[in-house]
């Protein structure tokens, strides 16, 4: 690989020409292979050029005429000085001017790509043309990254387009709509630059901002399997509405209106997929879903200012019905020779139904802003049930049985209200003594009823008298209502004192207060069969009242030492040290005198965080940080003093009234480093610690029939530490990419467990490790293989032969071909093991594929033929350990089927031609 340098000056004043565009370019094939922008010096720099190879050099300026300069590279010369380059102003005779499309260049501090300077397709969309662009990457996440640095967020005319989603806009906009890609940074503290974002624009041609796009299509396939979705978006410069609905039983559960909207682009699928049918959730999902989301800009559109004055408005339902049915073993080590078994079936029906209404308004000017939402969520989910179990004892012994049926109807209301104001100066304005403030506030409404009937039948093989029959009902009630206050003040000392009296660190002050009441009214009856008449149950019957204040003052010391140089580089040191105190005050009343508790729980928390970043500009960029954080964990009223209902048969909590809160501490460390070169290369590091103080768990006995009786108690102390890193590298070809992302985690725990009053600690060793390479080949091919190892050790430390070893391994490998233009191939084949202690291993594979073609000149039409679990081999696997409760088992999951559907995606960019 070789390396050009230079220097670019004015022919005329000899000034060094800063943030000039050079572009380098393969002659045959008329592509741009790199480009960078001059220093402050004038000066470039390429390197990992391609050698004995035609390639030409363009250097352009807004008002210089362009030059180009062809040259190569070989073996025995891989290093070309061009020295010093003049560039000359153009001249103002309009007869000698020729217009020609840079296909990058800087105006001002903004990066811009010219669309009109590369040729595609006519259907092409906007992600197509970023693959065609040096040092733009698209990540096989969705990230999109530009010379190495993420960008946070992508713009369209300047404003966020259909929720602001990336992939709404670059897979659905026509490449033919767009006039330029913008790229900029957005300083967000100018004491630390590199407290900054970087932002991507797309600016379209005039008279495109305005159209529709969408999506019509449906599917009818084998064992009655069916699927349809529909998307029909429409937009102009002030107003954009979406409207979406789906419906299938092929478990393809949508969670928001985004999710539909992000998986019905004109561009489609390729071998990722994030909504499709899920062959790892368990049961049958059949769910029906339809909203809106809408946004109107009552902005003033010539004005070139950034305020803003939307609303915005969305609605979404979904009605799911789900079925479930499965089989689990657990066995509870008891740290002894005595392990219980208790062997599960279960199997349910649910429906549920959820409505979700928000709307919000944002209003800002140049030195304020204010903004408010509200949601309402309504949410009915009635459900029938039933599971039986079997309890042996360590000789296999069958020692208590249980049958239950329980049915249920639940609804929840709730109402939700955020608000927030902030007011900042010109904060370039370093003599500004006040720097603004910041308060925040929302509301939370909860009103809850549910009804719901059980029936459990106990039974003991050795002890007749406790043999029980249950037959109860259930009326419970609730209402709460939660505030949340918060105040902040930052830089306080320049504030009273002035901007020069102290410059050794920044003191900011903050509040933090919430409010909470939550009224219960639970109503239980029993019925009587002597009777036949419903009891009233005088121990669960209850009325109960819950008051909680948090308030939690802090005073805030900040830091920031920086050294930079324009486009050269940028060092920043940042210190922040917060000191709060928290107070939490709990005070519930209710008609059992036990459970009537007044608390105050007084806690300091300090935190602090250590960071330095080092930018060299068109180099690298590496960011270290180390931060401390300190929290507690407060007792409720469930673990402090519950009240035990005696249907659950096998699980009766009781009340311990000396419990106490626990306090964790944490370290974290992380390192972060990025190249800012075609070819992007990033890996991190992390590392954390954390020491538990007084931890809350379980103290459980269990007697001869294992029945648990369970105590929440406060144990000694317990740590917990994890080691993470990660690898992305992105080389771009010719005419291919290739991106390599490999992660790592470990993390060790220990789980205090007191069974029988043995108390014991079960050690936890977690590993997971991905590794996935994506490969692409013009817009013809796209393939991805992935492999998955995770790993969990889990030992007591006393007791060598209880330990257990879960293991789960997964290969797949996925590929989207186009042999021709309008035919697509989908394929992806998983190949699944998990092994567990005690069980044979398990294997599955699971392969999936499909044929698409498109129709139409537009490629508006779509059919699809797709074969589900073509091998018929899916299984959903149980398998785990929780503080020596060890669970293997299986659900029910979706199999093979095969469906047929057809797309229709209505398209239209820019106004219509009038005849």
């Amino acid at each position: 690989m070789g390396t050009v340098n230079g220097v670019i000056r004015d022919s005329l004043y000899n000034h060094a020409m800063k943030s000039t565009t050079i572009s380098v370019y393969l002659i045959d094939e008329d592509k741009l292979l790199s480009y960078q922008v001059s220093n402050n010096l004038g000066e470039f720099s390429f390197k990992d050029l391609p050698l004995a190879t035609r390639l030409k050099l363009v250097i352009s300026n807004v008002g210089y005429d362009q030059i180009s300069k062809k040259f190569s590279l070989s073996r025995s010369a891989r290093t070309l000085d061009f020295k010093t380059i003049y560039v000359n102003q153009k001249s103002n005779n309009l007869e000698e001017v020729v217009i020609t499309i840079p296909p990058m260049q800087m105006n001002g501090d903004t990066l811009e790509f010219n669309a009109a300077a590369f040729k595609l397709d006519s259907n092409a969309v906007i992600q197509d043309l970023m693959k065609k662009i040096p040092n733009i990457t698209q990540w096989g996440d969705g990230r999109i990254t530009v010379n190495g640095r993420e960008i946070k967020s992508l713009l369209v005319n300047g404003r966020e387009f259909m929720g602001g989603d990336a992939k709404i806009s670059i897979e659905n906009i026509p490449k033919n709509a767009l006039e330029k890609i913008q790229v900029y940074n957005t300083v967000d503290n100018p004491k630390n630059l590199q407290d900054s974002s970087l932002n991507m624009n797309l600016k379209l041609k005039k008279g495109m901002d305005i159209g529709y796009f969408g999506k019509i299509g449906g599917g009818l396939g084998t064992n009655k399997q069916f699927e349809s979705d529909l998307s029909f978006n429409v937009f102009s410069p002030k107003f954009e509405l979406s409207l979406v609905g789906a419906s299938n039983n092929v478990n393809k559960v949508p969670g928001d209106i985004n999710t539909l909207l992000r998986n019905s682009t004109y561009k489609g699928i390729g071998v990722q997929l994030d909504y499709m049918s899920d062959f790892r959730t368990s049961g049958i999902n059949q769910p029906n879903s339809a909203g809106y989301t809408l946004k109107y800009d009552f902005r003033d559109l010539a004005s070139k200012t950034q305020n803003k004055n939307m609303l915005t408005s969305e609605y979404f339902l979904q009605n799911n019905h789900i079925q479930q049915e499965g089989s689990s073993q657990t066995t509870t080590a008891t740290g002894s020779k005595s392990d219980i078994l208790e062997e599960n079936r279960n199997n349910s029906n649910v429906d549920n139904v959820g409505h979700r209404f928000n709307t919000g308004y944002q209003f800002a000017r140049e030195r304020y802003s204010f903004n408010f939402s509200q949601n309402i969520n309504l949410n009915n989910a009635r459900s029938n049930s039933s599971s039986s179990s079997v309890s042996s004892d360590h000789n296999k012994q069958i020692v208590s049985t249980s049958n239950n049926v329980n049915s249920n109807n639940e609804n929840n209301k709730s109402y939700g209200f955020n608000s927030n104001f902030s007011f900042q100066p010109n904060l370039w304005d370093v003599d500004t003594r006040f720097s603004g403030l910041f308060f925040n506030y929302s509301m939370k409404i909860n009103e809850k009823e549910n009804r719901r009937e059980t029936r459990t039948d106990f039974r003991s093989i050795n002890d007749a008298s406790k043999n029980s029959l249950f037959n109860r009902q259930y009326d419970q009630r609730s209402q709460g209502i939660n505030q949340h206050f918060d105040f902040s003040l930052p830089a306080i000392i320049k504030l009273i004192f002035g901007v020069r009296k102290f410059g050794l660190f920044e003191i900011d002050l903050r509040n933090d207060l919430n409010l909470s009441n939550t009224k219960n009214h639970n109503k239980v009856y029993d019925y009587q069969k002597s009777t036949r008449q419903l009891i009233g149950n005088t121990y669960l019957t209850n009325n109960m009242v819950y008051n909680s204040l948090i308030y939690s003052p802090a005073i805030s010391l900040n830091r920031i030492i920086n050294k930079n140089l324009t486009n050269r580089f940028d060092r920043t040191w940042s210190f922040s040290l917060d000191l709060k105190q928290e107070f939490y005050y709990q005070n519930n009343k209710s008609d059992k005198g036990f459970q009537n508790i007044d608390r105050l729980y007084s806690n300091f928390l300090p935190a602090a965080q250590v960071s330095y970043s080092d930018n060299q500009y068109g180099d690298y960029r590496k960011i270290f940080s180390l931060s401390y954080e300190h929290k507690t964990g407060i007792p409720q009223i469930s673990q402090i003093a519950p009240l035990t209902d005696s249907a659950n048969v096998y699980f009766l909590r009781r009340v311990n009234l000396d419990l106490r809160e626990e306090r964790t501490e944490s370290l974290a460390f992380n390192f972060k480093h990025n190249n800012d070169k075609k070819d992007n290369f990033e890996y991190k590091l992390g590392a954390s610690y954390s020491k538990i103080h007084n931890n809350i768990i379980d103290n459980t006995q269990i007697d001869d029939q294992n029945v648990r009786t369970i105590f929440a108690i406060n144990n000694s102390d317990n740590y917990t530490y994890g080691l993470s890193g990660s690898i992305n590298k992105a080389i771009k070809l010719k005419v291919s990419e290739v991106q390599l992302n490999f992660n790592t985690e470990y993390n060790y725990a220990q789980i205090p467990t007191i069974i029988n009053s043995i108390r014991n600690i079960w050690t936890t060793n977690y590993f997971n490790n991905g590794l996935s390479i994506n490969y692409t080949y013009k817009a013809n091919l796209a393939i991805e293989a992935k492999q998955q190892f995770v790993k969990t050790l889990n030992y007591q430390s006393d007791y060598e032969r209880d330990n257990f070893n879960n293991t789960y391994l997964s290969s797949s490998l996925s590929f989207s071909y186009n042999p021709v233009k309008k035919l697509r191939i989908n394929s992806n084949i998983s190949f699944s093991t998990t092994r567990a202690t005690g069980s044979k291993d398990i294997n599955y594979n699971i392969w999936n594929a499909s044929l698409t073609y498109r129709l139409l000149k537009g490629d508006n039409l779509e059919m699809k033929f797709s074969a589900l679990d073509i091998l018929h081999q899916n299984t959903s696997i149980i398998s785990g350990n929780r503080g020596g409760l060890i669970t293997l088992g299986t659900q029910n999951v979706l199999q093979q089927y095969f469906i047929f559907g057809m797309s229709y995606y209505p398209r239209k960019f820019g106004k219509s031609n009038k005849k």
